[in-house]
């Protein structure tokens, strides 16, 4: 079986720069992680 990719994009103009650490991204991947039952890896990326 394949691995699905999926993407999580936090958009933070002050986590983009660097200014404080995203919350947001590992908590949301931490969650599918916690309900899908398939294999995947998450994409992340943070944008401003």
């Amino acid at each position: 079986m394949s691995t699905t990719r999926i993407g999580i994009v936090t958009i933070s103009d002050r986590a983009s720069r660097g200014e404080y650490e995203d919350l947001s991204g590992p908590a949301i991947a931490k969650y599918l992680d916690e309900v899908l039952t398939s294999s995947w890896e998450p994409v992340t990326q943070v944008v401003s």
